[in-house]
């Protein structure tokens, strides 16, 4: 079942009135510490890509697989790193090619529905929650799925994102704000991270001004979470 559709007993916070003291929100970094050691990971893994992008040599290019998308009319080259764990590819941002870094397969990415709607939602938003439940089984995969994207939209659209849960966590932190579907507007989308055992794809999908990032399991929904990224950065494979 869903990591959303969890019972528990919800406090409600973050919603006008409120009459408890709270804290000012921060951004999702300096919100969850458990994106810590996610964080290092993909800086060692940027600083890794572009040290790769910035040498031309032929000889090392040719020590890393070459995978060419096509895409109705345009072609995307990936490099396969990490023994197929890690797939390098370039953005063009601002007028210049930057290296980025998934852990989809390209060549496995049109196996996963993606609502276009779901993309200009993101790209329209002044801030969105990102959300996922604090009892799901495997915090630091969806830790990478939420990063993934979130890195994305602050660094290149500069679009604000912060952390929240679906529901209370055990024990309540009251630092961290409680968002579900049912919270997302028209400026303020909720971008919630599930995983529905019931599904029978990998999926990002727009309901009512909520983005949902569903998978199968939990490889499968921060799969999506890439391909989302992937379109976010106008790569549509």
């Amino acid at each position: 079942m869903s990591d959303i559709n969890q019972p528990s007993d919800r406090v409600e916070r973050d919603r006008e009135p409120f009459l408890g003291p709270r804290k000012k929100e921060k951004s999702f970094g300096k919100k969850l510490m458990i994106l810590f050691p996610v964080i290092i990971m993909v800086l060692s893994v940027l600083a890794f890509s572009l040290s790769f992008t910035s040498n031309n040599n032929q000889d090392t290019q040719e020590e890393y697989p070459e995978i060419i998308i096509q895409s109705e009319d345009k072609s995307y080259t990936f490099y396969e790193i990490d023994n197929g764990t890690t797939y390098l590819t370039g953005a063009t941002i601002a007028g210049q090619e930057i290296p980025v870094q998934f852990n989809l397969d390209p060549r496995e990415a049109d196996s996963i529905l993606l609502d276009d709607t779901a993309v200009l939602r993101a790209l329209g938003a002044s801030k969105i929650y990102m959300s996922f439940s604090p009892n799901s089984s495997d915090l630091g995969r969806i830790g990478v799925a939420v990063f993934q994207v979130s890195r994305i939209l602050g660094m290149v659209y500069n679009i604000e994102t912060v952390g929240a849960y679906t529901h209370d966590a055990n024990p309540i932190d009251p630092n961290i704000p409680i968002k579900t579907c049912e919270d997302a507007t028209n400026t303020i989308p909720v971008m919630v991270f599930e995983v529905d055992e019931t599904s029978k794809e990998d999926k990002v999908i727009l309901e009512n001004n909520c983005i949902r990032i569903i998978g199968k399991d939990y490889d499968g929904m921060a799969y999506a979470a890439d391909k989302l990224g992937m379109y976010l950065l106008d790569i549509r494979i």
